[in-house]
């Protein structure tokens, strides 16, 4: 029989917010990376067609499927960060 090993718990303490959050961000900075998401998705979308049209194989489309979601999942994190920011700046207002 093996015996299992026990993990030691981590003496981490979690966040509120994110770690690289920080008051000064504004959403301005965050245009130039929004723009270059927008464009790999449109890329990726675009590649995923094509090699649909083409009938490649299950592992390209998997591949580029995969890629879609990496990105669309990337969207998804900024939203939260822009609704995290415009929480703050309620806050702060008041």
């Amino acid at each position: 029989m093996k015996k299992t090993v026990k993990r030691k718990k981590s003496n981490h303490k979690k966040l509120k917010t994110s770690a690289h959050h920080s008051k000064k961000a504004e959403p301005s900075k965050y245009r130039g990376q929004l723009n270059n998401v927008m464009k790999k998705l449109d890329n990726s979308y675009k590649k995923l067609e094509k090699d649909i049209e083409k009938h490649a194989p299950f592992d390209i489309i998997e591949k580029d499927n995969n890629e879609l979601l990496l990105l669309l999942g990337e969207c998804n994190y900024m939203v939260r960060e822009f609704h995290l920011f415009e929480k703050e700046i309620k806050g702060r207002k008041k």
